[in-house]
């Protein structure tokens, strides 16, 4: 037994000082931000080396009894989306999963990530949010709108009555107590989001879903690499970053014009064949279409959820409503 834990010792060390090795490297060729996120992130993977990755099957079958029970406690928190319909199908949004939302421009895919993490926020659960397409500012605009029911060009263009004066001082207070972070990134490299999350955890432990409005924006920190290689990178970074940190990430990508082109408009998971590895790396694809842009003999306020991979439940497709005036999606009235 001494004999196991001094070799156990003595593979820890040396992997210490191999990763120390690489980050002095990395102090010669690389920026600031990428040094302290490729550190954070090598301390992380060491600390975190233990038994467990030689441990017996019983040992991995107690782990699960006791997630079992700790699911069944509440200990472990279900990201609701706020939309129920789509809720039942996902069975919630779980700690460590990464999360694909997916569509062509214009169908919805900003306001409904905008929804869902302020639904999420509201419910108690905290968010970081970084925006890549528009500032902060825009999506309080956007938030303040969907909350007073104001038209969102009005909001934006500061044509208000007194009484929406009063409606928004409400709803302003009633979202600057919600736990909700709004990041402006433009410019942002991947090594630069990457350090920013690692710093909001270990500053707010309780941080549980993080999202990227969208992936094809990050910046690369390669510019050596194609667009394929950099949204892989992005995809197994973001991947590896919610298993180690425990923290669901959702993700918005867009995607090109190939679906324009054929017969039927409903999206699959080949749409994102071209978006890197994001549709092996992630555990939910969903899809959102606004079908009225394809045939206009479709309800133009109709919206569509097609959730096409689900590791952990059920696929489905969900119609929403999309209020495209108030920057808001609700269920459909039965």
């Amino acid at each position: 037994m001494y004999f196991a834990e001094a070799v156990w010792d003595m593979w820890v060390r040396r992997r210490a000082m191999r990763e120390a090795k690489r980050i002095v490297g990395m102090c010669w060729t690389r920026g600031a931000d990428e040094v302290l996120e490729a550190l954070e992130r090598s301390v992380t993977e060491v600390a975190q080396v233990d038994n467990r990755v030689i441990e017996p099957i019983s040992s991995q079958v107690s782990r699960a009894l006791e997630r079992l029970e700790a699911l069944g406690r509440g200990d472990i928190p279900l990201l609701p989306t706020g939309f129920p319909t789509l809720d039942s199908i996902l069975m919630g949004i779980k700690p460590q999963q990464f999360v694909i939302l997916a569509g062509r421009t214009s169908h919805g895919k900003s306001v409904f990530t905008q929804n869902v993490m302020f639904n999420m926020a509201r419910a108690g659960h905290r968010v970081l949010m970084f925006s890549y397409e528009m500032s902060a500012v825009d999506y309080i605009f956007r938030q303040l709108s969907a909350e007073t029911g104001i038209q969102h060009d009005r909001v934006k263009t500061g044509r208000l009555t007194e009484e929406d004066w009063a409606a928004i001082a409400s709803a302003a207070g009633r979202i600057g107590d919600l736990p909700i972070t709004i990041v402006d990134c433009v410019h942002l490299k991947l090594s630069q989001m990457m350090a920013v999350i690692r710093r909001e955890k270990a500053r707010n432990p309780d941080l549980r879903v993080v999202a990227i409005d969208y992936l094809q924006e990050v910046v690369a920190d390669d510019p050596r690499l194609s667009r394929y290689e950099a949204l892989s990178e992005v995809s197994q970074r973001l991947k590896r970053a919610a298993r180690e940190l425990d923290i669901a990430i959702w993700g918005v990508s867009q995607l090109n014009r190939a679906i324009e082109s054929r017969g039927t408009k409903e999206p699959v998971l080949s749409d994102l064949r071209e978006s890197g590895n994001l549709e092996q790396d992630s555990d939910i694809v969903m899809f959102v279409q606004r079908p009225w842009l394809f045939d206009s003999e479709e309800r133009k306020n109709l919206a569509k959820i097609y959730v096409r991979k689900n590791r952990e439940g059920d696929l489905g497709t969900v119609e929403l409503i999309y209020d495209l005036g108030y920057m808001r999606f609700r269920e459909v009235k039965v």
